[in-house]
């Protein structure tokens, strides 16, 4: 865990100018995961599944995933939640009944999240044997928000998004169900640090922005209709409300959150100039997507919130900027906003 987050804190270095650790957090947060994974190639096979192995294999995930290692995050990621669904906890105390229920809802959350980003399978799934949260603790209110904004996305729409063969159809009224749920998963935001409400609000949005390349996938999309999000212009509208439901927060409270928040910016960022391609980029287009008007503001202003973001000023920007040039060259070299 002591590595993770040493990975994961790119800032301040205080603990090494101090002398506290002997390196700085990047190269001491790889040692310890180093030795961490040293000491779990060397551990029995055999052993007894507790839930301390299933949180050891998680960190090593977290560390994987913070350092972009794919494919071994993916296995560790794996070996988790298989090694959750072979836990017991008949014989566990309360504090270990309490952790193994929210560790169901941190894997469901990260294994769904890994899914999407990358095209994998899931394994857990929620059952009517799927342990509960506790829906009137203050404390969790942002982690029941964030485990809302997952749950909906079971076997089956990962399946989707993954291209799985299917003697069945999907129905648009599964994919209208989905989306109902996610965006129902938040609240006010009341009570919420600013660091969960970027997370938050954030992942609605991308999560938005997954259903919606799911529909165009699907054969799904219309020019116009009363409901927005089944428009090929409906990044237009997630941008826009990206903008709107972020801009008072502090860079700070994006950078916390890794990578992972990066690519959603810019997964974000990239359907809104696929969209916008598609648009005459004209004095008189009807549309409004001409330069200094407000779709092209919005990707000005995503595209300065991701350079803020870890990787987003070195390698996510110029992936969007050779996106740009491909398909709106007229827009190539645009500067960020500086909101």
């Amino acid at each position: 865990m002591c590595g993770q987050v040493l990975l994961q804190t790119e800032e301040p270095e205080e603990l090494f100018r101090q002398g506290i650790i002997p390196e700085k957090n990047l190269n001491y947060g790889r040692i310890l995961l180093d030795t961490a994974v040293f000491v779990w190639q060397s551990w029995p096979r055999h052993t007894p599944v507790t839930i301390e192995l299933c949180l050891f294999s998680f960190f090593l995930y977290t560390c994987e995933a913070v350092l972009s290692h794919h494919s071994r995050a993916f296995r560790y990621l794996r070996e988790t939640t298989t090694l959750f669904l072979l836990y017991q906890n008949d014989n566990a105390d309360e504090l270990e009944r309490l952790v193994s229920g929210r560790l169901f809802y941190v894997l469901m959350i990260s294994e769904r999240s890994h899914a999407i980003r990358y095209k994998r399978p899931i394994t857990l799934q929620v059952t009517e044997e799927t342990p509960g949260l506790d829906i009137l603790d203050p404390s969790l209110l942002g982690f029941l928000s964030l485990a809302a904004l997952f749950r909906p996305l079971d076997s089956s729409f990962i399946a989707l998004l993954n291209h799985e063969l299917s003697v069945v159809n999907p129905s648009p009224e599964y994919i209208n169900d989905v989306e109902t749920r996610v965006n129902s998963a938040l609240g006010s935001g009341f009570g919420l640090y600013d660091t969960q409400k970027a997370n938050l609000r954030v992942t609605q949005l991308w999560l938005r922005i997954v259903i919606w390349k799911l529909r165009l996938h699907l054969g799904h999309l219309v020019e116009e209709s009363f409901q927005h999000s089944i428009t090929f212009r409906y990044p237009i509208d997630v941008a826009k409300d990206l903008m709107l439901s972020t801009r008072d927060l502090p860079a700070s409270a994006f950078k916390v959150h890794g990578v992972g928040m990066t690519e959603k910016l810019f997964d974000i960022a990239s359907a809104l100039v696929d969209v916008l391609a598609r648009i005459p980029i004209t004095p008189t287009s009807p549309s409004g997507a001409v330069a200094n008007t407000l779709p092209v503001n919005d990707l000005s202003y995503l595209r300065s919130l991701m350079q803020k973001a870890p990787s987003g000023d070195t390698i996510y920007d110029d992936l969007l900027e050779k996106h740009i040039q491909q398909t709106i060259p007229a827009l190539a070299n645009r500067p960020a906003s500086r909101q």
